[in-house]
């Protein structure tokens, strides 16, 4: 059999957690509400040419996917809570150059509405190739390992008026690395607390002031602990029903501390545009940043970062959507990753899709890698929708 339940091997953190989902699933759904379920079940055929995005020694890889996915939301009253649990099944043609995969995804979370705000909680876990994930998140080439995340998020938002609204939230994450090689990427933990006060003129501008501080720790005998503030300002514009804009900019400064608490403090500018448009038929949207992320280098990442998208619905049961994700990694030497795609997908009927992708990825980190890896794929998407 393709694809073996048995041999997904969970670890204890994971096993824990999908008991307390399941626990939770049990209770939200024996009480008096209102419930919504959904099941999805792709299965997807990959044709990639380059994965391990070699310069001389190109090798190509097939790989098989299925990625059941199941989601659930109850709402009684002024509570919600929502779970969702995924695993991503992968069968390759070469595990020397792409491992088979049994990633599981779980998402779980609790929101409470009172009469001037709301509070919620969530829990996410996650594993993924690192393969992927450091090339999107820092520009890295890395072999196909583990990477394993598990954050815990906290969110409050209370109206002070009719005008006038404050939002606290924090979340603290654990990233970690598993594999045969795991050279050059760094365990590390991240903390966030952040303030965000909003005053709205009208109903179309909305302006915002942010203040966060984060806490950056990486593991390891030479490791640089960073602790960030940063202010932004923002303003909101809800043009009209097809167009709205955010944008926000601000400064933040570092301080660096070795493991002889040696200190050293940096300051650098930050900036985010985000417009989303859309008719009848059409959405696009772009998105402009400068930002300072943790991330699997042992430093800060400085990252300017262009994303673009447009839907064209040909008519109800098709579309096609082309993506565009263009980063520059600054404090790596100015790694500059590219991601292109394209994407159409139709509706046989309420249960079956068919979509069909094109994705070309590269790599320049003006050092000794200049590579790019396209892949096709087709999938066959199988849906229970409320059921």
């Amino acid at each position: 059999m393709l694809f073996n339940l048995s041999k997904i091997v969970l670890n204890s953190s994971i096993i824990q957690a999908i008991i307390v989902g399941l626990l939770f699933v049990c209770f939200a759904t024996n009480t008096l509400a209102v419930t919504q379920q959904s099941l999805t079940l792709p299965l997807t055929f990959e044709y990639e040419t380059n994965p391990q995005f070699s310069i001389t020694d190109e090798k190509s890889v097939n790989r098989v996917i299925l990625v059941p996915n199941y989601s659930l939301t109850v709402n009684q009253d002024t509570e919600e809570w929502f779970a969702q649990i995924s695993f991503r099944l992968e069968r390759t043609s070469d595990q020397t150059i792409s491992e088979d995969r049994n990633d599981p995804t779980l998402n779980l979370g609790w929101k409470h509405d009172y009469e001037t705000g709301q509070f919620g909680l969530t829990g996410f876990l996650n594993n993924q190739s690192t393969r992927v994930s450091e090339f999107t998140d820092s520009g890295l080439v890395s072999d196909d390992n583990t990477r394993k995340t598990r954050s815990l998020s906290v969110n409050w938002l209370n109206n002070l008026s009719d005008r006038t609204s404050l939002t606290f939230s924090g979340d603290a994450t654990n990233v970690t690395f598993d594999g045969v090689t795991t050279t050059g990427l760094i365990d590390y933990r991240n903390e966030l607390i952040n303030a965000q006060l909003n005053y709205m003129f009208n109903e179309k501008v909305e302006s915002f002031t942010q203040l966060s501080f984060s806490r950056y720790k990486p593991e390891g005998l030479n490791a640089i602990n960073s602790e960030t503030k940063s202010f932004d300002i923002g303003v909101i514009l809800n043009v009209n029903e097809r167009f709205n804009m955010t944008a926000s900019a601000g400064i933040n400064e570092t301080k660096n501390i070795n493991n002889i608490q040696t200190t050293s403090n940096d300051r650098s500018w930050q900036a985010n545009l985000n417009m989303q448009y859309a008719t009848l038929r059409t959405n696009s949207h772009l998105s402009i940043s400068r930002s300072l992320l943790p991330g699997s280098t042992g430093i800060l990442n400085e990252t300017n970062q262009v994303i673009a998208g447009w839907t064209y619905n040909l008519s109800e049961q098709d579309n096609i959507v082309f993506d565009i994700n263009w980063s520059e990694n600054l404090s790596l030497n100015k790694t500059v990753t590219q991601h292109f795609s394209v994407n159409y997908t139709k509706a046989f009927s309420l249960s079956w899709d068919l979509s069909l992708s094109a994705v070309h990825r590269s790599i320049d980190n003006n050092l000794t890698i200049a590579a790019a890896s396209n892949s096709i794929m087709a999938s066959i998407i199988y849906k229970l929708p409320d059921f």
